[in-house]
């Protein structure tokens, strides 16, 4: 019993950091090449980690090591791409960002590239 009762608990301290490492891929490397703009925010050009929560309407961050540079609406899509960490940019303002099984779309960019539109 006591053994039976050793290798449930085993299993389950292994298994369990290993689901949320495959749960967590929420965040990706990205390089910018020139300067950009994020929810208003100009982030320089350089190496980036973009992280966000699920898919659908969430929540981007733009982050340098622990400092988060910009935060942002966004909508994440899981998609197929043969790129991986290609940008949308419209002006200096980052629209997207298209990484080899997930897209995601800056929606407050958007917003402001629209609304200067008019």
């Amino acid at each position: 019993m006591k053994t039976k009762l050793i290798t449930v608990l085993s299993l389950v301290l292994f298994l369990t950091p290993l689901s949320m490492f495959a749960a967590s891929k929420n965040s990706q490397s990205v390089t910018f090449p020139k300067a950009v703009t994020v929810n208003g925010t100009q982030i320089p050009a350089g190496d980036y980690k973009v992280q966000w929560e699920g898919t659908g309407a969430t929540t981007a961050t733009i982050n340098k090591g622990k400092k988060v540079l910009a935060t942002t609406p966004a909508t994440v899509t899981q998609a197929q791409s043969p790129y991986d960490g290609a940008l949308q940019i419209e002006g200096n303002a980052l629209q997207g960002i298209q990484f080899r099984n997930q897209a995601i779309q800056f929606n407050a960019a958007n917003t402001a590239a629209a609304s200067t539109g008019n």
